[in-house]
């Protein structure tokens, strides 16, 4: 999701391709928590520039990652308007593409692109909604995940916003949206990941990835968005 595939709920683009479609169905929900805390309005911004500084934790140790992104134009993308496309800093050719709603609190994952070649979610990408409930899963079935040089994948993709946590960081602690994110194919279940985005301004604090048995994960060290240093609880 590249420099981490170059934005936010990075698995979601994230396998080989990406694969397209809102919610297709919603299940749970009914608590009166939303996640509208942690929608990313920066991303809707043209000029927004994020820094981070992570530990990146895999079966091979720890490693520091270093990453900058910036939204640096709005664009029509496959005929979609006032798409965001948001740059990786150190590598021009590292783009991704993301629709911003601030008034309805939707995200939509459209693409990234790098020196070899697209990944798409097709045909209008893939919608997150931040007014569910705590609790609610929202799934979109039959995805087909696109990506140059890579066959097509069919799969079904469930987000359940699980509700907000305090969770402890190398940056600090701070109160946290959590969605957790499952990618199926037949009904099985091939990879598992969750999320944790910062209560106030959306950045991602925390990614645990889980894939044919390999855990990863990666926690902020620090991060400066638009100047702004942040800052724990």
């Amino acid at each position: 999701m590249m420099i981490k595939k170059v934005t936010y709920l990075s698995a979601l683009i994230f396998i080989q391709a990406c694969g397209g479609g809102s919610g297709d169905g919603e299940t749970g929900g009914g608590g009166s928590v939303t996640a509208t805390q942690c929608f990313p309005s920066y991303l809707g911004e043209v000029g927004s520039k994020l820094d981070t500084v992570s530990d990146k934790t895999d079966f091979q140790g720890t490693e520091i990652i270093n990453s900058s992104q910036s939204v640096q134009r709005k664009i029509t993308y496959q005929g979609i308007s006032d798409v965001s496309e948001i740059v990786d800093n150190d590598d021009a050719n590292n783009l991704a593409y993301v629709k911003i709603n601030d008034i309805e609190k939707k995200l939509t994952l459209l693409a990234n692109k790098d020196v070899e070649g697209t990944s798409e979610i097709l045909p209008s990408g893939l919608e997150i909604n931040y007014t569910i409930a705590q609790g609610t899963t929202l799934t979109s079935e039959n995805v087909t995940l696109r990506s140059t040089g890579s066959p097509d994948v069919v799969a079904d993709i469930s987000v359940t916003f699980q509700g907000i946590e305090s969770i402890s960081i190398p940056a600090g602690t701070f109160n946290a949206c959590r969605f957790d994110i499952t990618f199926s194919q037949n009904g099985v279940s091939r990879q598992f990941d969750q999320f944790w985005y910062n209560v106030g301004n959306g950045i991602e604090l925390r990614s645990t990835s889980f894939s044919f048995g390999v855990a990863e994960t990666e926690e902020i060290r620090s991060a400066i968005l638009n100047g702004n240093t942040l800052e724990g609880i």
